[in-house]
């Protein structure tokens, strides 16, 4: 095998190398436009008040008198900070699930 030989498997193999860069390169971006794509649809974990009451059918002064109870039904994180108040989507869900006391039963 010749020098030149070498060289042109060198240059055949560094044109292939390049291809499957591409190759990845293009394939990473499909990932990260179907994970965005995911996460758009994906409903959030976290509600705010008003989300989250009408998540329930409820009015958000239903949550506020529901928190000020000494055992509140429905459990929620508050900020230290700004003090806004956020419920779970999976408490949510259960509450809803197993608690449809006071609510209008649709036709």
């Amino acid at each position: 095998m010749t020098t030149a030989d070498l060289y042109r498997q060198l240059a055949d193999s560094a044109e292939r190398i390049a291809d499957l860069e591409q190759q990845n390169l293009a394939l990473l971006q499909q990932v990260r436009e179907m994970e965005s794509a995911k996460v758009a649809c994906e409903p959030r974990q976290w509600l705010t008040v008003k989300e989250a009451a009408e998540l329930l059918g409820r009015s958000p002064s239903f949550l506020h008198k529901d928190r000020m109870l000494s055992a509140p039904r429905l459990p929620y994180r508050q900020e230290r900070e700004s003090g806004k108040v956020f419920y779970s989507r999976v408490d949510l869900d259960n509450y809803s699930a197993g608690n449809m006391r006071g609510r209008k039963k649709s036709a």
